[in-house]
């Protein structure tokens, strides 16, 4: 993926401390499981945080996966990731199955 990294990634990347930002694809398939339907949208990976944000085609966001557990020294500054990723939200993008 040699794509440009969306600013707003890089404010979360900030305020997470984050080692690094790992861009790749993941890929999302329609109830048939077809691969001919598959889906691939942009992720990146934070490293040392285990926060995946996938990004629909505009570069906004379309699902965020946080890690199993936050224990209370870390809430502020997910909360604060958070607000900025939901600032970047889709309103348009959904997969429809």
């Amino acid at each position: 993926m040699n794509e440009k990294i969306p600013s707003y990634i890089n404010e979360v990347k900030i305020i997470l401390n984050a080692k690094a930002i790992h861009p790749s694809t993941i890929s999302y398939f329609p109830e048939s499981s077809e691969t001919e339907c598959e889906i691939k949208l942009p992720c990146y990976e934070f490293k040392g945080d285990n926060l995946y944000v996938i990004t629909d085609f505009q570069h906004k966001v379309f699902d965020v996966f946080l890690p199993y557990q936050i224990n209370r020294n870390q809430l502020l500054k997910y909360s604060k990731a958070l607000e900025i990723l939901y600032k970047n939200i889709s309103e348009k993008t959904e997969i429809i199955k």
